[in-house]
């Protein structure tokens, strides 16, 4: 059990505790583990209140110094490194079914649109300020977690009316500031193309490449004259082979549906330890000829 008592009240939780959880006495707010919870955070319009007491921005100057201080080392590695800096900000839906819980979400985007309009618009409030704070000390790169914000688990009507309006001020925001935005975007997309055409995301990040519903070429030909891609390997169906030189058709794959320009080269979404390191390797030197040809 977790719980934060506010003005508001007590917020709580309650998760199975086992050898499977991995976070000891804590229970964050957002992770992967939604199947071990008893008791979501957010049940009523109570937890709401309470929770806008918990969900807040940096506020004051030794918070806002101290998030910056850890910035700047994160940046300092990267010059050294002449790699670009990412800040990953705002999850949505994707939070929301952490707080919620995936079924009930989905209900209560019927059921009670309201109560999930209300939580959208607390994390809404906090992402614009985390994107502000990241702007002004020249992150190059935002990204909005979108993973579970596709037809997987809501209609395109729904995402709109529950996501457009606000994904389209985070992205005016950041686009304010001159940098790009990126969406992660790893399934269920298919369906709801003409819904991304119209938020001005710069890249879809992640898309799993192999899911037998994806058409490479069609999104290619529906957002790739305004959106970049970075993709690559699946790490479900491709990463985890034996054989390396599936990784590498994988990397024909995407740069034949992708072409040079406007494609960032990776395993969609991720690699892991447990991989052949192998599979990196080939979808390196892959990439290499490809890029080079």
């Amino acid at each position: 059990h977790k719980a934060y008592e506010t003005p508001a009240g007590a917020l709580s939780s309650a998760v199975a505790f086992n050898e499977l959880w991995p976070f000891g006495r804590d229970i964050p707010f957002f992770h992967d583990f939604v199947a071990h919870y008893r008791e979501h955070w957010v049940k009523t319009e109570a937890d709401l209140e309470c929770l806008k007491h918990v969900m807040l921005p940096p506020r004051t100057a030794g918070q806002i110094s101290g998030m910056r201080s850890r910035l700047e080392g994160q940046m300092g590695l990267a010059d050294r490194l002449q790699l670009p800096t990412m800040a990953t900000i705002g999850a949505g839906l994707t939070g929301a079914l952490c707080m919620f819980g995936a079924q009930r979400l989905c209900l209560l985007t019927v059921d009670s649109p309201a109560l999930v309009d209300a939580y959208l618009e607390i994390e809404h409030s906090w992402n614009l300020r985390m994107m502000e704070l990241a702007l002004d000390w020249g992150v190059d790169i935002i990204r909005r977690n979108g993973f579970y914000e596709s037809a997987d688990f809501f209609s395109p009507s729904a995402l709109e009316r529950f996501l457009g309006e606000r994904l389209r001020r985070e992205v005016e925001t950041v686009h304010q500031g001159g940098r790009p935005m990126a969406y992660t975007m790893y399934s269920g997309i298919m369906p709801m193309l003409d819904y991304l055409a119209g938020i001005g995301f710069d890249c879809v990040a992640h898309l799993d490449t192999a899911f037998d519903n994806v058409d490479l070429g069609k999104i290619n030909a529906e957002l790739g004259g305004e959106k970049s891609f970075w993709t690559g390997p699946s790490n479900t169906f491709h990463m985890y082979s034996k054989d390396p030189e599936v990784v590498r058709q994988s990397v024909r794959d995407v740069f034949g549906a992708f072409g040079t320009v406007g494609l960032v080269l990776g395993a969609a979404s991720s690699v892991h330890p447990m991989m052949p390191w192998e599979n990196t390797l080939a979808m390196l030197d892959e990439w290499r000829k490809l890029r080079d040809a």
